[in-house]
């Protein structure tokens, strides 16, 4: 599933860019477009960093399946 948003991104992204930069009249109106997609990406990044949401999803499998796996061999 993540190849498939992935993959519809880096379509629609740049056919979003070049229709801004068409619709304005100027190339710098899709430059403008692309620098808000990367400030959004950073603020995503930022509060991912910060809120750290997966980090009890991930930490569930430590606790049980690998120590299923290392009493196994002890």
């Amino acid at each position: 599933m993540i190849l498939f948003y992935t993959c519809l991104s880096a379509v629609l992204a740049p056919l979003a860019i070049g229709a801004i930069s068409d619709a304005m009249g100027k190339p710098i109106y899709g430059f403008m477009l692309a620098t808000g997609f990367a400030a959004l990406l950073f603020v995503g990044m930022l509060l991912k960093q910060h809120f750290d949401p997966t980090s009890a999803v991930l930490e569930r499998p430590d606790e049980t399946e690998y120590q299923q796996l290392g009493s196994r061999y002890t």
